[in-house]
């Protein structure tokens, strides 16, 4: 009977010691019990970090997720309730380590943005800004009142793995003859592509024929390459329509021209040049104007 009361005293003593130490240590207890979505008994929710904003409004991020590690060019994807949108979009910024604005994107809605409910939204990010190491991205609502009280946004951190910076540059081709290629000139016509780098430009035709009026350069003439356009020769203007393009150059083309090889082979580099692009399949070259009796040999 005695050792019926003693174990009962022990169990008794135990629950007094034990009850409060789970109180205490609860949540480290908590921590290794998983926990499933009790519809689907599934953890897909768990991919989605849900926070709030500045003024408190819940909102979901897919991707990026904070302190994400991205590539210069990467999507973004999540979830926020349909007032946050006007007409279906809203603002998004990039921002450098050091608080410069690098560029403004726009996330657009996936479906009816006309809701309290939440929804989805997604964006497109291509950084060739010199982005590089930490960032962060700025959500803002669209406030097309303009008032402070409408304002809110929330901020998500990245950081870009590799240095990511604009190529400034393009590469277009020049048409010279070529000594080495045809050494007797046996076609006046014939000329041959070198490539140069230039500043990117959207009056590509007129940067193309700057380049050859500048003439061969020493390492092209070691391979053989010449230019037969005379010295001093300037562009009055161009013009492309319809598939024709109109380039009028100043006198100095039509001095100092002897032979019709060296006629044909000055036509040749000009009319190549232009016709590298898709716009020409057609090029009528004049002289101040006049192109009915230019470049006579």
């Amino acid at each position: 009977m005695k050792r019926k009361y003693i174990i009962l005293f022990v169990i008794a003593i135990l629950l007094l010691i034990s009850i409060p130490l789970v109180y205490i240590f609860r949540d480290q207890i908590l921590e290794f019990i998983p926990i499933f979505d009790k519809q689907n008994n599934t953890q897909d929710e768990d991919k989605k970090v849900v926070t709030r904003s500045a003024k408190g409004v819940e909102y979901k991020m897919v991707t990026p997720l904070p302190n994400a590690e991205v590539d210069c060019s990467f999507d973004i994807e999540g979830e926020i309730p349909g007032g946050w949108f006007f007409e279906g979009v809203f603002p998004i910024k990039l921002v450098s380590g050091t608080g410069a604005e690098i560029l403004t994107a726009q996330a657009k809605a996936v479906g009816d943005a006309n809701t309290d409910d939440f929804v989805k939204f997604t964006a497109s990010i291509d950084c060739t800004e010199k982005c590089d190491g930490n960032a962060k991205l700025i959500f803002s609502k669209d406030n097309p009142s303009g008032e402070a009280a409408n304002d809110d946004s929330f901020e998500i951190p990245i950081f870009f793995k590799t240095l990511c910076e604009i190529d400034s540059t393009m590469n277009l081709l020049v048409y010279f003859g070529n000594t080495v290629k045809d050494p007797n000139a046996e076609n006046c016509t014939k000329v041959y592509a070198v490539s140069r780098k230039v500043v990117k430009t959207e009056a590509v035709g007129r940067a193309a024929l700057l380049e050859l009026l500048k003439g061969t350069t020493s390492a092209e003439e070691d391979k053989g390459y010449i230019s037969s356009i005379p010295s001093g020769v300037t562009i009055n203007s161009l013009k492309i329509s319809k598939g024709i393009a109109y380039v009028d150059f100043n006198e100095k083309l039509g001095e100092g021209i002897g032979g019709s090889c060296l006629v044909d082979r000055i036509r040749a580099e000009i009319t190549q040049t232009l016709k590298q692009f898709s716009t020409v399949s057609k090029v009528i070259i004049s002289i101040n104007g006049e192109s009915e009796a230019i470049l006579q040999p």
